[in-house]
């Protein structure tokens, strides 16, 4: 099983080309936020912070926890991989930062 780690991932997303101004503004507002990864309209970071924190972010259009990432071929018969690795998650531990 797949478990979560001590500070949630989050996904917050932002108009592409503004992802330094989102992520500038998360390391001003959220104290503890790190490990920062940026792709086209993306940014990621981990913060134990309360959700009502996070919402104070005015730069990002969507806050996303993160409950796993892993990839899926192509094809019909990867979907059986993708309901073996979705079934693995363990989602008790989630619960705690909703």
């Amino acid at each position: 099983m797949t478990k979560i780690a001590q500070s949630p991932l989050y996904l917050a997303t932002v108009l592409a080309g503004l992802e330094s101004v989102l992520q500038n503004e998360i390391e001003v507002k959220i104290a503890d936020a790190n490990a920062f990864e940026t792709q086209r309209g993306k940014v990621f970071f981990r913060s134990a912070d309360s959700p009502e924190q996070l919402l104070t972010l005015r730069s990002a259009d969507n806050l996303y926890v993160l409950i796993d990432r892993f990839s899926v071929g192509p094809h019909r018969v990867h979907l059986r991989h993708l309901e073996d690795t979705v079934a693995g998650i363990e989602l008790g531990a989630l619960l705690e930062f909703v």
